[in-house]
């Protein structure tokens, strides 16, 4: 009993996606926020406004931060799997090529 052998999969354009997502994950990874500088805290003027406005950039930096290595992480998850699913559709392609 064959299959069909109608899969019309083009495995090496999820496999030109794999390699675009894997370069977009190493372009959105970072190595954490930057450090805090004494020029920052000159620049916010020492007012109570200013701290408060330096406290909230670095916290969303943070925020932004961890986003980006989150990000990062999923490209390069997915990337993993199109590369799986072309692998997979590849051997299906074979089995019923072999008739099995």
């Amino acid at each position: 009993m064959g299959c069909g052998c109608d899969l019309e999969v083009d495995t090496d354009q999820l496999r030109v996606a794999a390699n675009l997502l894997q370069r977009a994950a190493g372009a959105a990874e970072v190595d954490g926020p930057p450090a805090s500088s004494n020029v920052a805290e000159h620049a916010a003027g020492g007012s109570a406004a200013g701290r408060e406005a330096l406290r909230l950039v670095r916290a969303r930096t943070v925020q932004a931060s961890l986003a980006s290595r989150t990000l990062s992480q999923s490209a390069a998850r997915l990337a993993d799997l199109l590369r799986r699913v072309a692998a997979d559709f590849d051997t299906a392609e074979e089995l019923c090529r072999a008739g099995g």
